[in-house]
């Protein structure tokens, strides 16, 4: 056999070599795309003061930048003389936000207790975190659930008192997870921080932290409890 016909040989078997294993390296990022895809991600804002998602920038950029798409719920029924029909109403609208496809549910206040709520109805959600909201109905968590919690302001009347202990209560029998954060307050967990509301300084609703510090121990909490799930 001449020295061409055996490089000839050995090159062919190279280029075999080499389409085989690009087909391999295909396969293998569509099968770690496929498994590795990460759960949708609902934020969920707060009642009054005219929130909507868009005031908690600071954490869907913070989840943006790991690698989650976010959906943001902008509630249309407003109707709080009844809080928990209210909570259902959202509760749907999150449902049908979901698109039919496994979500982390993200909500703040009112929000923070539409997601315990959704969460504990709706398969659809795989992980819950409530942001210093107070639900009123006593319903276990059957995902991992997180609860951060600031400090108590002067709002903070009777009934939503009861609403932080039975969120410590269903955090507690769902086996989650409870945060508490000092010198943080009910209205740090927006971006209204950067620049309190005079009306609402004065009735309790922002503590004595840096808003960027808190944004950051929050947006930190978050991080740990969503890198936990996937251990």
């Amino acid at each position: 056999m001449s020295s061409w016909t055996s490089r000839t040989k050995s090159r062919i078997s190279i280029m075999r070599y080499s389409i085989i294993m690009f087909a391999f390296a295909i396969l293998f990022i569509g099968f770690v795309a496929i498994f590795s895809t990460k759960p949708t991600v609902i934020i969920v804002p707060g009642y009054g003061f005219n929130l909507t998602p868009d005031d908690y920038s600071y954490i869907i950029n913070d989840l943006s930048l790991r690698g989650y798409t976010v959906k943001k719920y902008y509630p249309s029924f407003n109707d709080i003389s009844n809080y928990q029909k209210l909570i259902e109403a959202w509760s749907a609208g999150i449902g049908a936000l979901s698109d039919n496809k496994k979500v982390i549910v993200i909500g703040h206040s009112v929000g923070g207790a539409v997601a315990m709520h959704f969460c504990a109805t709706d398969r659809r959600c795989v992980a819950e975190v409530n942001l210093d909201g107070g639900p009123i109905q006593n319903l276990p968590i059957p995902v991992p659930n997180l609860y951060i919690q600031g400090e108590i302001g002067e709002y903070c009347d009777s009934s939503c008192i009861a609403g932080r202990k039975l969120a410590e209560l269903i955090t507690a029998e769902s086996r989650g997870n409870k945060i508490f954060l000092p010198n943080l307050k009910h209205m740090d967990f927006t971006d209204f921080a950067l620049k309190p509301p005079h009306s609402l300084v004065i009735q309790g609703y922002f503590g004595s932290i840096n808003p960027k510090t808190g944004f950051q121990e929050i947006d930190n909490e978050i991080d740990s409890f969503l890198h936990n799930l996937k251990s």
